[in-house]
Parts: structure tokens; sequence; C-alpha cells
């Protein structure tokens, strides 16, 4: 069982909503990035096996990584790139990363943020279940100082790819604003049990089995005998 979930890099695009102020628009990112990943790893009840997070500011990559033979889990971000991994043979496996950068847009600027997302999963029926999700969010605030936010996201259960986009905007003087991607990949798969345990249940179901049949046969004889 195994979800994964990617974006390389992002790319923009500025709109001048005035073109008679004099002013180009433009964006200038700050240097107050962030990035961040975690990755859990529990059993089928809940119970947490191993756990690992890491995080940084500036430009410094994160990586954080389980692997325990029977599962692995991996999550890889800096602050314009993350991809979210888990493979499990059973339990529960959550990986996450999350990146964020600072900007600025010059007065009556609109920008467009784009990336390119992928998440794919594998098949499962209920209760078992594997997904992933890419996500974007901008943030800007406006003349009021309110933070007026974009989103825009993909997610999925099989395999899908998609361009992601946020749109944001500036009025008559710069505007400070925040982007945020995340990638995510989650599994639960109930635990197959081992051929030794198979054969042990088949056993225990086949004395289970005769005993009630055995039971069945002395109720009906003692039933006709009491006719």
């Amino acid at each position: 069982m195994s979800a994964t979930s990617s974006f390389d890099s992002f790319a923009y695009q500025l709109i001048d909503l005035n073109v008679c102020d004099g002013i180009d628009p433009s964006v200038s990112f700050l240097d107050d990035s962030s990035v961040n990943g975690w990755a859990l790893l529990r059993d089928i009840n809940g119970a947490v096996r191993e756990s690992v997070q890491d995080g940084s500011r500036g430009e410094r990559p994160v990586q954080v990584r389980i692997d325990t033979g029977d599962a692995y889990l991996a999550g890889d971000a800096t602050p314009t790139s993350a991809s979210s991994l888990v493979t499990i043979r059973g339990g529960i496996a959550d990986t996450n990363t999350d990146s964020f950068l600072g900007f600025v847009l010059a007065p009556y600027t609109q920008v467009t943020f784009t990336i390119d997302a992928r998440a794919t999963a594998s098949a499962a029926g209920s209760p078992n279940y594997a997904f992933a999700t890419v996500a974007v969010n901008g943030t800007v605030t406006d003349e009021d100082g309110n933070h007026i936010l974009e989103t825009d996201g993909l997610s999925s259960y099989l395999a899908s790819s998609d361009t992601l986009s946020v749109t944001l905007r500036s009025a008559g003087v710069a505007r400070m604003g925040t982007l945020e991607f995340a990638t995510a990949a989650h599994a639960l798969l109930q635990p197959v049990p081992e051929p030794a345990s198979m054969a042990m249940l088949v056993v225990g179901l086949a004395v289970v089995g005769g005993y009630a049949r055995r039971r069945s046969a002395r109720g009906a004889y003692s039933r006709a005998v009491c006719m």
C-alpha cells in the first residue's frame, strides 16, 4: 500500500492593474522562508511506533525518514519544491510537508502563482485506504489589514496531476503576503496474517466446526429419543 504527492517548482505571472500610475507591476520575495516536514507511523490500533519531524528557516532543505522494513515514510521539502511518500505492509502512515514564502506586491499588481502537482495512491477497499494531496495557499493583506486567502488543491485516491494556481492583487499601496505549498501522503492497511497464523486459524476453525457438528448431532439424537 503506497501514496505519494509532489511538486517540483512554481512560476508566477504579473499583470499591471493600473497602467497609468507609472509603477511597474512586481513581486519581491522576502528572506523569511520556512520549511517543515513530519512523518508518523502507527500500528493498526493507533499506537505510535515511530515519529520524526524537521524544520528550518531560510534555504536549508528539510528531510524526514522512517524505515522499519515493513514501512517506509519520506518527506522532502525546500521553499519551492516538496514531496511526501508512504509505503506500508500494515498499520497507519502519514507524511506531510509545508513550505512558506513571504513576498511584497507592488501597488496595483496582480500575481498568479502556479505549480505542477502530482498525486498517486494504491487502490484500496474499505477499511483500507491510501490517498495523497497537494495544496497551494496564497494570502495578501487588503487596505483594511484583513487577510485575503486564495487556495487550490489536488487530492487523489488513484493517480492524478494538475496545474494549481492562486491569484492575488494589491490596490494603491504595496501589500505583504505569504505563499504556502503543502504535500501529504496517507495510508491505512490492515495487516495480513502470516502463513503460520493462517494455518493455526484454519485448524482452529476446523476444530470449532467439528465440535459444533458433534453438539448438533447429539442434540438431534436426544430430540429423537424424547419423541
